[in-house]
């Protein structure tokens, strides 16, 4: 017999597909100045990942037009957008399932093991045909994680304070998990205040760190859907995520000589951390190991981002001010980033033409030939950075950022 995605799954992917793929055609058409103004290594990371979005688009499509798994003559066919899996009964050791997948297992570590979308027609009928022939590992693997927790002294001292921590923990997770999406879509949607909102982003994962030490191992760091144990996947990965964005359309930065080493440095302690209390961290197959690599980049991507930010935030000192030269004004079909491009050497550090955002105001205003002034700060990691400044005699540097917010600080005064 044989199993397809669902008709209706495959006319949205169809459909779909192209036009997330649009999204990572998008950023190229952002990079008239990109080079420019953020670097070499900025721009090479914003074509990677736009590449890499592109890809996994055309992959996707590729894929849900041409995945099927065939059941006959006592073996598991399974048909991808590239390549071709086989099991046959006796190989199978067992099923696992997630909220996206069917997983075929099979008793030998040296074969690959079958990975099913759980989007495929008749999927009560599939399941119904391998659960009659193969062991239902989910239910094992949670009964045998339950035992483990109840029966673990470090837990609590008797099995009713191990089933109580147990309901907290996960009731601990829930909350956390939840706040920790609404904090990053307020900071990406509308972050106002916006020094609280990046303060408290940063915060998340420490957070987590606490809980994670705090719970002795009973929190995860990644655990499946239908596990005994809880997670803290989503609090360690998502606000360095919107983080990153906020860095890109906020901030300038002028040099990132003094970063890279620095940045590397406290990722490093930060995943060590986690690496020396984290069961999880050291196993040595090849998914626990993609998916500790993935997790120290997570890392590194919220401690690098956190860097700037507090590098920005914090920087209370007196900016030096120079006065550059508009050479060009590039502005933008759909409205947003108004740009002025800014002839080269206007600060010693500057050797090519830089292109910041200003306000749609502020880019009406000036004209080609005009001086500006711009703010150039040392920061406090010593990682330079500047703005134009709109508001030449104004008090408030947040008044003056190239992101466009009303003057609205709770922790930080600038002055």
């Amino acid at each position: 017999m044989e199993y397809r995605i669902a008709f209706r799954w495959r006319i949205f992917m169809y459909i779909a597909a192209p036009l997330i793929g649009a999204i990572g055609v998008w950023p190229f058409f952002l990079l008239n100045n990109s080079l420019k103004e953020n670097g070499l290594w900025i721009t090479l990371l914003i074509i990677v990942l736009s590449l890499g979005f592109i890809a996994g688009c055309i992959y996707s499509f590729l894929r849900i037009h041409r995945e099927k798994v065939v059941v006959k003559n006592g073996e598991l066919i399974h048909h991808l957008a590239f390549t071709i899996k086989e099991l046959r009964y006796d190989q199978v050791k067992g099923v696992r399932t997630d909220s996206n997948y069917i997983h075929i297992i099979p008793k030998d570590d040296s074969l690959k093991a079958i990975r099913v979308s759980s989007y495929i027609e008749n999927k009560i009928n599939f399941l119904g045909q391998i659960y009659d022939r193969f062991e239902n590992l989910d239910s094992k693997d949670t009964v045998n994680e339950l035992a483990e927790i109840l029966s673990n002294e470090k837990y609590g001292i008797d099995k009713n304070e191990r089933e109580n921590r147990l309901k907290f923990a996960n009731k601990t997770t829930r909350v956390f998990n939840t706040l920790s999406f609404v904090l990053a879509l307020w900071l990406l949607v509308y972050p106002h205040p916006y020094d609280l909102a990046v303060f408290l982003n940063i915060l998340v994962p420490f957070i987590g760190l606490f809980l994670f030490y705090a719970f002795k191992g009973l929190i995860k760091l990644n655990s499946s859907k239908i596990s005994a144990f809880p997670n803290i996947a989503t609090p360690l990965i998502l606000p360095g995520l919107v983080l990153v964005l906020r860095c890109i359309f906020d901030f300038k930065i002028l040099s990132y000589s003094n970063f890279w080493f620095p940045a590397f440095i406290f990722s490093l302690i930060f995943f060590a951390l986690f690496f020396i209390r984290s069961e999880e961290l050291k196993k040595t197959d090849g998914a626990s190991l993609f998916g500790t690599v993935s997790l120290f980049l997570f890392f590194s991507v919220h401690i690098s981002t956190s860097m700037l930010m507090l590098n920005t935030l914090f920087d209370f000192e007196r900016p030096s001010v120079h006065q550059a030269l508009v050479i060009e004004k590039n502005k933008p079909s759909d409205g947003n980033d108004y740009k002025l491009v800014l002839e080269k050497g206007w600060e010693p550090r500057i050797t090519s033409e830089q292109a910041p955002i200003v306000s749609k105001e502020f880019f009406n205003k000036t004209k080609v030939g005009d001086s500006v002034y711009v703010n150039v700060f040392n920061g406090v990691f010593n990682i330079p950075w500047y703005y134009i400044d709109e508001y030449r005699f104004t008090k408030s540097k947040i008044e003056s950022m190239n992101f466009q917010y009303d003057v609205d600080t709770t922790i930080f005064k600038f002055e």
